[in-house]
């Protein structure tokens, strides 16, 4: 079954208002839509049970999102999770698409269950300034962390996850944030390809309006072509890590 979400205009208030969400589901289009949430804007997760029904640890594969508009107003307009069980979540890609104003992260993975998360890709993504700075924004973020909404499941990797062509405007420090969780469950093969902050290429490590952040779990992090160097690069602790969670 072929799911095609068109041309729909949606706009929420409230606390835990997501726009469009799907779970444990492939073939998926939703295209040429404006949504402005108070939470997320675009989700995609997956669970063992939903609404009490188990979802047989479907996956969430080939997902197409594009030329839509987003504007958020506390958490996230594009985004994997919380929630990310099942038997994988590959062969998704957003594209051409505008975000007016984020709050958190812009775009985001947060990879709190076991599903392994892999062949993604960001492309044509044009950001603006996010609503508060004092929330410490992010504009791209791959998260691995157990929280609260998925307590005790077990974690899976993210790998081949790609940033295209991605273009930042505002004034406001956003850094690009990389946090595995252990070896085991960490991430791999990740690509900064023409990321641009006001028009200038992001092409060191350190750029003050946005810095790379990494810990230990991160790796082969590329940016534009080349290894980035971990040097240079904000090393993040896991002490620092659960202070900027509480």
């Amino acid at each position: 079954q072929f799911f095609n979400v068109h041309n729909i205009k949606i706009f929420s208030w409230r606390r835990n208002a997501d726009g469009i969400d799907f779970h444990n589901t492939s073939d998926i289009s939703i295209h040429d839509c404006f949504i402005r949430t108070f939470d997320d804007g675009v989700s995609l997760k997956g669970e063992h049970y939903f609404d009490g029904a188990s979802t047989e640890d479907k996956p969430m594969e080939r997902v197409l999102i594009e030329r839509c508009v987003f504007w958020n107003d506390w958490a996230r307009p594009i985004a994997f999770g919380s929630e990310t069980s099942g038997e994988r979540m590959c062969d998704i890609t957003f594209r051409d698409c505008d975000i007016i104003h984020f709050a958190f992260m812009a775009i985001n993975i947060q990879a709190c269950g076991n599903a392994p998360i892999y062949d993604v890709l960001f492309e044509n993504i044009r950001i603006g300034d996010p609503i508060d700075s004092l929330v410490e924004p992010r504009i791209i973020e791959i998260f691995i962390r157990s929280m609260l909404w998925m307590p005790g499941e077990e974690l899976g990797r993210v790998y081949n996850v790609t940033f295209r062509n991605i273009a930042y405007k505002g004034l406001v420090i956003c850094p690009c944030r990389f946090i595995g969780a252990s070896e085991e469950h960490d991430m791999r093969n990740i690509y900064l390809e023409q990321v641009t902050i006001n028009g200038v290429l992001l092409e060191t490590e350190d750029y003050p309006i946005s810095p790379i952040i990494v810990n230990d779990y991160a790796q082969d992090i590329y940016l534009n072509g080349r290894p980035i160097d971990r040097a240079k690069a904000r090393f993040e602790s896991e002490e620092d890590t659960c202070n900027s969670y509480l």
